[in-house]
């Protein structure tokens, strides 16, 4: 994928709720990134057999947005009252 021509998107989840994303919606390279970094916030796991290709995002309770560097798409994390 062309870097300069990625359009910023915005990824939402919400707090304590799996949501999945197919494997070329989320870089490898983002991905790392969210482990290395908000592993706190945030559960991943990578795309597997086991779960079918997808990435699986939970929020652990956090709010806010994660900034991520390649491409830069912020992750709003929205808590369950403000769906």
């Amino acid at each position: 994928m062309d870097i300069n021509s990625a359009k910023p998107r915005i990824i939402e989840i919400t707090e304590y709720e799996n949501k999945s994303f197919q494997r070329d919606e989320i870089p490898d390279s983002a991905g790392v990134e969210l482990y290395e970094k908000y592993k706190i916030q945030v559960d991943i796991e990578f795309p597997t057999y086991k779960t079918r290709e997808y990435w699986k995002l939970k929020a652990k309770g956090w709010v806010g947005y994660i900034f991520l560097v390649i491409p830069s798409e912020p992750i709003p994390i929205i808590s369950k009252e403000d769906r």
